[in-house]
């Protein structure tokens, strides 16, 4: 009894507390981390699509609408501040230079890219 009462101490209750939302935070960090990882991922993939051997003059120098290379450029300022515009920025810079879509995500699901650009669902083990 003694020992069941002493856990209901404040001071370890309160320490379980604290620890569970260290956690937590931890967790937001590491997740935060992640989506910014998997965006920048993203930016350097549009990159890399975009610069390919078969670019054009004519295609840098008139870009479709959502399609400059200042859009690409904006994508990658506010990468670091707010990763969902980033992709955002990106998802329609694609769709404007017909680039293929990507998914790119982080989340418990395990949503991971095939080498089409489909997502395919993987099982959280």
């Amino acid at each position: 009894m003694k020992a069941g009462m002493e856990l209901l101490t404040p001071d370890l209750v309160g320490k379980h507390t604290d620890d569970d939302r260290d956690e937590e935070l931890n967790r937001e960090r590491l997740h935060d981390l992640g989506e910014e990882l998997a965006t920048y991922v993203y930016y350097a993939t549009t990159v890399l699509e975009y610069f390919r051997n078969t670019l054009t003059e004519q295609e840098l120098m008139q870009p479709p609408k959502g399609g400059k290379l200042d859009d690409l450029a904006r994508a990658r300022q506010v990468l670091g501040i707010n990763p969902s515009i980033s992709k955002s920025l990106l998802n329609s810079f694609r769709k404007a230079q017909k680039l293929p879509q990507r998914l790119w995500a982080v989340n418990g699901a395990g949503d991971r890219v095939n080498n089409q650009g489909a997502a395919k669902q993987t099982e959280n083990k």
